[in-house]
């Protein structure tokens, strides 16, 4: 974390970084496992991801995201298997709705079976200063191929 001597000492992921923050990194990765609509049934389906990025400050409620992720799909169906892997790049903005809840816009660039470009749109609700907090986001490729996912980030600080 770089940081401008700050005279206001807020957990950095808990809100976003006071307009002295120049840059947070982090840390993201994830397990998804499930069945898969693309035209025909993939009954067995298993991604995982794991990469980090950069957040700072535009003005004081409003962030800029940067974000990169390694993505690797296992793809199972009557005996046939197959792995896809690839990257996974997010451009975004995120921000504060008052003290618990948090919005995010971002444009997606992947390649995990041939490049594809898309958008998300998220929100989080932060429950006091528990570090716990709760994401539901829409994730829109092209070709239509769309999914929502639901999580929970516990905050190390």
């Amino acid at each position: 974390m770089l940081k401008v001597k700050s005279f206001m000492q807020i957990p950095p992921e808990l809100a976003l970084p006071v307009a002295r923050t120049l840059a947070i990194c982090f840390f993201s990765g994830g397990y998804t496992a499930g069945d898969v609509e693309l035209g025909l049934s993939i009954p067995d389906v298993e991604f995982f991801h794991l990469g980090g990025g950069v957040h700072g400050p535009i003005i004081s409620a409003i962030d800029w995201v940067i974000a990169v992720e390694y993505g690797l799909a296992e793809l199972s169906r009557d005996g046939f298997s197959e792995d896809v892997e690839g990257y996974i790049a997010n451009l975004g903005i995120r921000g504060l709705l008052g003290d618990s809840f948090e919005y995010s816009l971002a444009v997606i660039q992947s390649d995990l079976s041939g490049p594809t470009n898309g958008f998300e749109a998220g929100a989080r609700y932060h429950f006091g200063k528990s570090p716990v907090s709760l994401r539901i986001g829409l994730v829109h490729h092209d070709g239509g191929f769309e999914h929502l996912e639901v999580g929970v980030r516990y905050q190390f600080d």
